[in-house]
């Protein structure tokens, strides 16, 4: 026959038990949600659509150019926001990497800074150069 204290003990390793697989589905599917987004954010499809328009960035990596699973941060207020995010850059010439800053004024994404640092190449390519490039809503504007 099992004594109380083990009978409260069980009853507390089953709770214990339960809330922690609660948690670790509600905790996975955050993240989950949050590769999802960042991955689909407009700050990401801006940044990937300046860099396969690039004609220095084609020229160096080939074409097509296919980007891969953004890494970062994308934070929003409202109206407001900032993105850093780095993700990769594939071509039929060469691999590298892109790094993207981004601020979100009254709902409008500008890039802020956009690079890509070619693998095996100590230079860093500015993919911005003066120009500027913001998205507001499902449309691109490019200056």
């Amino acid at each position: 026959m099992k004594s109380a204290l083990h009978a409260d003990f069980s009853s507390a390793t089953r709770a214990f038990v339960a809330i922690r697989k609660w948690f670790l589905r509600k905790s996975t599917a955050g993240t989950g949600a949050r590769f999802y987004s960042i991955g689909h954010s407009e700050a990401y499809e801006l940044g990937a659509s300046k860099l396969q328009a690039n004609t220095e960035a084609a020229d160096v990596l080939g074409t097509p150019i296919s980007t891969g699973r953004p890494l970062g941060s994308i934070s929003t207020n409202g109206t407001t926001g900032r993105a850093i995010l780095s993700f990769s850059a594939t071509g039929t010439k060469a691999t590298g990497r892109v790094f993207l800053e981004a601020i979100n004024k009254a709902g409008v994404w500008s890039l802020t800074k956009l690079t890509l640092k070619v693998d095996g190449y100590d230079s860093v390519i500015d993919l911005i150069r003066q120009s500027k490039v913001e998205i507001k809503g499902p449309r691109w504007r490019v200056s």
